[in-house]
């Protein structure tokens, strides 16, 4: 939890976005490879304390560079190894 706090106060919002996307895509893939997060973009924004449209836009611009799909209600993590470079 104190970490997560560090990260509200410290890291910028695309990061955070693509750290929760990470943490996320963790919990739901079997071996490492792309999963389907059964997540909404407020759920993600709430996770990543900001706001909808805000979290919109860096998901956009991760979906644009292929590594992830949105679709109603879920997030497609495709590439979880380019999303983790971002994520640095």
């Amino acid at each position: 939890l104190s970490h997560q706090l560090v990260e509200a106060l410290y890291l910028p919002v695309p990061k955070r976005i693509r750290r929760r996307l990470l943490d996320l895509h963790a919990m739901y893939s079997v071996d490492g490879s792309a999963a389907v997060l059964p997540i909404t973009q407020e759920d993600i924004a709430g996770l990543a304390g900001t706001t909808r449209p805000t979290a919109n836009k860096e998901l956009m611009s991760l979906q644009d560079a292929g590594l992830i799909a949105v679709g109603r209600g879920r997030i497609e993590v495709l590439d979880p190894a380019g999303l983790s470079r971002r994520a640095q």
